[in-house]
């Protein structure tokens, strides 16, 4: 709920002042953001805590929670870059951030990769 209203009272404000001044309007909506990310990070804290134990848990390796994780952050943040660059009116840059977010995963996703072909060899006679 306060983050609802943060960002309510954060539109607004961009909204009346980019009447005048838009690149302060713009600068508003990245700070906002911003604290509305740390929100989010301290709240969603306990939550990977309890996936990384439920991992522990039934054995599995730490490294694929890690990359779950990693993930989901370079998601977040990418979404983040691009909808700031078109707030901007940068769309060539918008579509860069997304290059670049998915060549990240793709580059986190490896190892991955690497163990699944790794078990299907063990499959395969």
């Amino acid at each position: 709920m306060l983050i609802s209203s943060l960002c309510i009272v954060a539109a607004v404000m961009c909204r009346l002042i980019g009447n005048y001044n838009k690149e302060q309007s713009i600068m508003l909506a990245v700070i906002a953001c911003t604290v509305i990310m740390g929100f989010v990070v301290i709240n969603v804290s306990p939550v990977l805590s309890f996936i990384s134990d439920m991992y522990l848990m039934c054995g599995l390796d730490q490294k694929y929670s890690s990359i779950i994780f990693k993930s989901i952050g370079i998601s977040y943040i990418t979404k983040f870059a691009c909808d700031i660059c078109k707030d901007c009116g940068e769309n060539a840059l918008s579509t860069a951030v997304e290059i670049s977010g998915k060549t990240a995963l793709m580059i986190l996703s490896l190892p991955l990769l690497e163990d699944l072909a790794d078990f299907i060899k063990k499959l395969t006679p």
